[in-house]
């Protein structure tokens, strides 16, 4: 009986050492892959020829993901747990596992078409599902955009990657237009003044020129477009700038926004009328 109990507290000790081990070397193990895979992000980011960050940074989440799974399973090893048995428990578990989760599987693969398409990377400014935003990150199974007034947004890869996806940055180059209300009589002093504002940004292109048209005309007056392009990068600073400066230009000639005008009439009892 004595032997017996010997020999179930040296079991017990040795379990209880490994399960120590396995508490003190797994958290260690867990922050050792996280400080890793980060150090290689920094180094190839200032790397002479910097990688793409979607793919790094989709590429490293997986390698941290693969190292830590690696580490559970070989603490679970350790600890003398078999493990044929927990994979033939996932396997049976994985028809219910699948069917739970679904929704969660199908983002998993919208992520997956997201990174081989790549209709947009990390810091492109997209428009999708009426959110519109900075891409901060692209996850396995959700994308993160910061929107222009600082809130952020989640939306799941699966929505995305079914969706009609704008993509604001790809390009190099964006139009500009600026509108501009008139009166009929002031069409041609107002368009040499618009013209001679755009001439004044450098950060337009001179080819294509930039273009006054008429795009509209009312009962008040007419309105005239300035279209003219500039990089992708500058668009919104020249947008502003320029969009002060030409109201500014036609405040100081006189030529104002036509308001509509009601006229009123006496009628022949002495009431007014419309």
């Amino acid at each position: 009986m004595r032997e017996e109990w010997a020999a179930l507290v040296s079991e017990a000790g040795a379990i209880g050492l490994r399960l120590g081990i396995v508490l003190l070397a797994l958290p260690l193990f867990f922050r050792l892959s996280t400080v890793l895979t980060r150090r290689l992000a920094r180094r190839l980011s200032r790397g002479q020829h910097p990688t793409d960050k979607t793919l790094t940074r989709s590429a490293l989440y997986l390698l941290r993901l693969a190292l830590k799974s690696a580490a559970t399973l070989g603490a679970i090893g350790f600890l003398g747990v078999d493990l044929s048995g927990i994979a033939a428990l996932i396997a049976s578990l994985g028809v219910g596992i699948g069917l739970a989760l679904n929704g969660a599987l199908a983002n998993l693969v919208g992520g997956g078409i997201l990174l081989l398409t790549r209709p947009f990377r990390i810091d492109d400014f997209i428009e999708v599902e009426g959110v519109s935003g900075t891409v901060e990150d692209i996850r396995l199974t959700l994308t993160r955009l910061r929107t222009p007034d600082g809130r952020t947004v989640y939306l799941p890869n699966g929505t995305l990657s079914a969706a009609v996806i704008v993509n604001l940055s790809e390009q190099r180059t964006r139009r500009l237009e600026l509108t501009f209300p008139v009166a009929h009589d002031r069409r041609t002093e107002a368009r040499t003044l618009i013209l001679a504002c755009a001439a004044r940004e450098g950060r337009l292109h001179s080819s294509p020129a930039p273009q006054v048209l008429l795009t509209e005309r009312t009962a008040q007056g007419i309105t005239l477009a300035l279209r003219a392009w500039v990089d992708e990068a500058a668009l919104w600073d020249v947008h502003y700038a320029l969009t002060e400066d030409i109201h500014a230009s036609l405040a100081e000639h006189g030529i104002h926004i036509p308001s509509p005008t009601v006229e009123l009439h006496t009628a022949k009892d002495g009431k007014e009328g419309t």
